[in-house]
């Protein structure tokens, strides 16, 4: 099965992402950083896109400065020219392959802006033009549903991140500590992977009895969510929908019963606590609710007058937590769902790797066919 394949690939790969991006970014630092830049534009569709979704927070933190996160449409289609002139453009396409991409690169050198690409095969057409580009080191991932395209392409913006932070100024990191503990958090993962693989397993008997699966997370989470319920969607056919925790709770329950389920995110005290008081509710209401925390017990807050007899499914979330590059919780928060994703198919008789629809992408021309 290639894809529980690439799954389990994951920790090695990471290593290989750790060890070999920073220098690469090194290379491409002096042509990026040339003229100044007033705002970033994160452009990707799909898992390229999720991916981009996570890091924007930690990009607007360390560069200090506006990031916005567009589809390659939108971004064509709606900035004015008067942005591009002093603006970093930085483009992702696992594949290399996504059209609209492509045309948006090309788009905004006419226009001035400074572009990087980053992308996993070298020899795709996004990485033939001329400009800035970054290939990750992974190898080629043949299928439709990415995942250890997912993980290398956060690890790889983590580092791309730090470093031309460090190069503008914006902050100075301790590159052997930071080496430390990027070896030390692939241990922590290959030592889990088996665990979450069985975890994974139970967990789609429960999941696949329902007509719809919505998946709420904040912050950088928020991009955990959109992908983890992209993948059960891509994977096992299942309908899925992914918000930010707080828009879920203005109208969006309206649409479930007893029939659907809620999953929410939390990595830290204050959203451990906001899911736990809404799912107090929703159980109220009969709607079945799963928790993925990695908050500590003594870091919760209980919710005023929570009920202790509920009943809901709780996963603890092992977090590795990397003072440095607390980031490092979206590789950990997506492996459960690869796994979910992956048995889901397998529970509903379907194979991962075709996916419902097979040759959709083609037929909606949105890939370049190679």
């Amino acid at each position: 099965m290639k894809i529980k394949k690439y799954i389990y690939e994951q920790p090695e790969t990471l290593r290989r992402i750790f060890r070999e991006i920073p220098e690469m970014v090194q290379s491409l630092t002096p042509e990026v950083l040339k003229s100044p830049w007033e705002r970033i534009f994160l452009i990707g569709s799909g898992t390229s896109k999720n991916a981009l979704v996570a890091i924007e927070p930690m990009m607007t933190r360390i560069f200090q400065m506006p990031v916005l996160v567009q589809g390659p449409m939108s971004f064509m289609r709606y900035n004015p020219p008067s942005l591009f002139s002093r603006s970093f453009a930085l483009f992702l396409s696992q594949s290399g392959t996504s059209m609209t991409t492509i045309e948006a690169v090309r788009m905004a050198q006419a226009k001035g802006a400074k572009t990087l690409v980053i992308t996993s095969d070298k020899e795709s057409m996004i990485a033939q033009i001329p400009g800035s580009r970054l290939i990750m080191p992974m190898g080629i991932e043949k299928v439709g549903p990415k995942t250890k395209g997912y993980t290398a392409t956060l690890a790889s913006l983590m580092i791309l991140s730090i470093s031309l932070s460090d190069a503008l100024g914006t902050q100075k990191s301790d590159m052997n500590r930071l080496s430390r503990e990027y070896a030390e958090f692939c241990n922590f993962l290959a030592a889990g992977m088996k665990e979450w693989d069985q975890i994974g397993a139970v967990q789609a008997k429960l999941l696949t009895t329902y007509h719809h699966i919505m998946v709420l997370g904040q912050g950088r989470h928020v991009g955990t969510a959109l992908e983890g319920s992209l993948k059960i969607t891509e994977m096992s056919g299942l309908s899925t929908s992914a918000f930010d925790m707080e828009e879920g709770l203005h109208g969006r329950f309206h649409g479930l019963d007893s029939k659907t389920a809620v999953l929410f995110l939390a990595s830290s005290s204050e959203e451990d606590t906001l899911a736990r008081s809404t799912i107090q509710v929703l159980s109220g209401l009969n709607i079945p609710c799963f928790l993925y925390t990695s908050t500590p017990i003594s870091e919760r807050s209980k919710s005023k007058g929570e009920d202790k007899t509920l009943i809901f499914s709780e996963l603890k979330i092992s977090s590795f937590f990397s003072p440095v590059v607390p980031e490092l919780d979206l590789i950990e928060f997506i492996i459960p769902f690869q796994f979910l994703s992956l048995h889901s198919a397998t529970e509903l008789g379907l194979v991962p790797e075709e996916m419902k629809y097979a040759g959709l992408s083609a037929k909606l021309g949105i890939k370049i066919l190679t």
